[in-house]
């Protein structure tokens, strides 16, 4: 349901109803199973924010969506169970989600590698790639990866060099302004 600009998540109990708050800037797929009610508010808030809500059950997982019109995905495709199974399985299994947060993560060295190689505003912010620091970073977070046999430890390494990362280009640009 939709109440007080937030989207919740109620339980009616014996004696008092809980509400849970739900995140949409944070959330891309809600799935709601059989017997699940969802207001018409909240589904707009829902959509507003680009969340994909799947309805469960059946046999089947059909996916309705609202949203703009560039952002438009299918409305009205079924799709048997074994299809969202096969999409997520790796989210069940510990070592799969891993090596895909190991592959997210080396994607990001890249994306980084390729912005701050030719963005002229992080430039003039102070953010450059070809500083030793900055190479020595990326160079050292994308060989400890592989080595890493934990998701808590990938985000604790990944907090570790986006804090250096930052910091090194801070403390450069505060040195080249001197």
């Amino acid at each position: 349901m939709q109440k007080d600009g937030r989207v919740l998540y109620l339980t009616e109990a014996k004696n008092e109803n809980q509400y849970w708050n739900i995140p949409i800037a944070n959330t891309t797929v809600i799935m709601l199973g059989t017997g699940t009610s969802i207001t018409q508010a909240a589904m707009r808030m829902l959509a507003s924010a680009g969340v994909l809500v799947g309805f469960t059950g059946g046999g089947g997982t059909p996916l309705f969506m609202g949203c703009e019109i560039e952002w438009m995905t299918p409305q009205s495709e079924y799709r048997p169970t074994e299809y969202m199974q096969g999409w997520m399985q790796f989210w069940f299994d510990d070592a799969k989600r891993l090596d895909v947060a190991k592959q997210f993560q080396l994607a990001r060295i890249e994306f980084i590698q390729k912005v701050w190689a030719k963005d002229r505003d992080l430039k003039a912010e102070g953010f450059y790639l070809d500083d030793l620091d900055v190479q020595n970073e990326l160079d050292g977070f994308e060989w400890k990866i592989p080595n890493l046999n934990k998701v808590g430890d990938l985000l604790l390494t990944e907090a570790a060099t986006t804090k250096q990362l930052y910091s090194t280009n801070i403390s450069s640009s505060r040195f080249t302004a001197i």
